[in-house]
């Protein structure tokens, strides 16, 4: 079996979208999915799969959430190797004085070519592959770079995750490997 990380964009911030983590579960047993781990309130899920046909797991979960909770959201899917490359590759992990409290990664939708496109401060916010990697030494909340800016500048979906929660759907999954 292969190990997965899903990720909901835009689940339970504010009042809209709002769905309990036993809900979540619930409903990827509906789809056929009947062991699943969820980490946080935010919509990261791990789960492992056989022959996983992406398109249509975002497809029936997509069609599962609008009819039970009304709503839909983008869905990122990304296996356990994936993962482990995007957070291994965070350029501003290897500076000894970048404090990893202020690290966020930004989740594409779909690949991007390596590229430096987004100006943040005095450092660029590289894309590599599916990830943008910020550095906000002022807390996200302030950056002028966030969610919207990066989906606006690469024309694509995208969700965002702070370092801690990263790294810790990184040691859940390899966990699950073991």
């Amino acid at each position: 079996m292969k190990k997965y990380i899903l990720l909901l964009r835009g689940i339970n911030i504010g009042v809209y979208n709002r769905i309990k983590m036993p809900q979540l579960k619930e409903l990827f047993a509906e789809i056929g999915m009947p062991s699943v781990t969820t980490y946080i309130q935010s919509g990261n899920v791990l789960f492992d799969h056989k022959d996983l046909d992406q398109e249509k797991l975002i497809k029936d979960l997509q069609e599962v959430l609008q009819l039970k909770m009304g709503w839909s959201v983008p869905i990122f899917i990304y296996d356990a190797a994936e993962w482990k490359r995007i957070v291994k590759n965070n350029p501003f992990a290897k500076k000894d004085d970048h404090n990893p409290a202020f690290f966020h990664v930004t989740l594409l939708e779909k690949s991007k070519k390596d590229v430096k496109v987004l100006e943040h401060k005095d450092e660029s916010s590289p894309v590599i592959g599916r990830a943008v990697y910020l550095y906000c030494p002022d807390g996200y909340r302030n950056t002028k770079i966030n969610n919207t800016t990066i989906q606006k500048k690469l024309s694509m979906f995208a969700t965002t995750r702070n370092w801690n929660t990263m790294s810790k759907l990184l040691a859940l999954v390899e966990e699950l490997m073991e």
